[in-house]
């Protein structure tokens, strides 16, 4: 009898712990991420650094175009460039990208704990960072720069003969490779003044945490930024949001796999302009935002979208304070002290697909371098601004406006 009771026991122990472990698994929790000062001051760096470039952007693209950029790409791959920097032109990059508080140390180490966080948060959500570094074959490079960003940026950095056609494409395919072919070039050719190439990549691909049916996808109309309407196809799903309905916007948040990442959108009143939304938008109201979101049982549509986007960022660049980079009067002497050397073009381009299983976006920078009242429901259907972010960190790894809808062929 005894014996009977002891495997009674074990059997309702082992069925209770697989049960828990099942629950576990159904419902993973999401991983904490504690920052030191430094990372938190990079984090804020980044993000304040996205949305002013944002701001620019919309500023300068065309009316109702649509945006999408990320600004830990671009941080990435101007910090790498930055470890050359001397002078003013360090000092001014520094300024330009809000590191005006931090030294190069604080910045290669916070970057470089950052990037291990990120890309380890969560099995159900890819996320992917590279860089690299390709330099003209018959240049000499300092073994002190070639180091700093192979030891704190896992730079692969790699000597080309930038005289051969075939040059462009080593460089193009390692983006490809790196951005799971969402980005098939950065570089679009190599002139004789190129010695360098620094570029960041990062793939990201996240389920949602609860995915839309798309039986309940359906054609339903966007506000476009004329003021005509498109029909577009808009998703739906009933569950618990962490929103926030304010004066000026209202915010949703949508987790991806665990929760460690999320996409929070932000949508203006109606009749309000989603470029006021982007220019009154900086760290502390983002933060401020982040916190006042809480959970709401409501009906949420979202329109699925598929777009890419590039650009040239060396006016913005200048007009946020580092002109003198691009100039012949850069002081790049971290690279080589014997020559004269400037950035000749900052070339960003992104990807990004927004569908009822989730959200893939890639994102490369490319820095070249050259000699010489609430609602019951949340409807997205009027442009908007999103982001997509690590929670804990609160890391923006990409930020966009969607201001019409489009389902691109890649």
């Amino acid at each position: 009898m005894k014996t009977h009771h002891l495997i009674a026991c074990l059997f309702i122990t082992v069925m209770l712990f697989c049960s828990c472990s099942k629950e576990k698994e159904l419902n993973p929790q999401p991983k904490n991420v504690v920052l030191t000062p430094e990372q938190r001051d990079i984090v804020d760096a980044s993000n304040q650094f996205g949305f002013r470039m944002l701001n620019g952007l919309v500023k300068d693209e065309a009316e109702g175009k649509n945006i999408f950029i990320s600004p830990l790409s671009m941080e990435l791959a101007l910090s790498m460039t930055l470890n050359g920097a001397a002078g003013s032109t360090n000092t001014s990059m520094r300024e330009a990208m809000q590191f005006s508080n931090l030294d190069m140390k604080e910045i290669n180490q916070a970057f470089h704990s950052l990037m291990k966080e990120l890309t380890s948060l969560d099995p159900k959500v890819i996320t992917e960072i590279a860089n690299s570094i390709w330099y003209r074959n018959s240049f000499t490079v300092q073994q002190d720069f070639i180091s700093v960003n192979r030891d704190y940026y896992h730079a692969v950095v790699e000597a080309l003969d930038f005289d051969s056609p075939n040059a462009k494409n080593v460089i193009n395919n390692w983006v490809a490779d790196k951005t799971r072919n969402k980005i098939r070039s950065i570089v679009d050719e190599i002139n004789p003044e190129h010695v360098m190439f620094l570029i960041n990549a990062i793939y990201f691909k996240g389920a949602w945490k609860n995915e839309f049916d798309p039986r309940d996808t359906s054609e339903q109309p966007f506000q476009l930024y004329s003021g005509n309407t498109k029909m577009v196809p808009m998703m739906k799903q009933n569950d618990s949001f962490p929103v926030f309905f304010g004066d000026k916007y209202s915010a949703a948040e949508l987790l991806y796999g665990r929760g460690n990442f999320s996409m929070v959108i932000l949508l203006p009143e109606m009749g309000r302009p989603v470029e006021e939304v982007i220019e009154e938008m900086d760290p502390e109201e983002w933060n401020a935002l982040m916190e006042k979101l809480s959970p709401v049982q409501m009906e949420l549509r979202l329109p699925k979208f598929r777009f890419a986007y590039e650009k040239t960022l060396n006016d913005l660049l200048s007009d946020m304070g580092m002109s003198v980079a691009f100039t012949d009067s850069a002081d790049f002497s971290g690279i080589n002290p014997d020559a004269r050397l400037f950035i000749s073009e900052v070339k960003h381009k992104t990807y990004v697909e927004v569908n009822e299983e989730g959200t893939e976006a890639a994102a490369a920078t490319s820095v070249g371098v050259g000699v010489t009242s609430m609602p019951p429901s949340f409807i997205v259907n009027r442009p908007f601004l999103f982001a997509i972010r690590e929670k804990y960190s609160n890391t923006i790894l990409f930020i966009g406006c969607v201001r019409e809808p489009l389902m691109e062929d890649e």
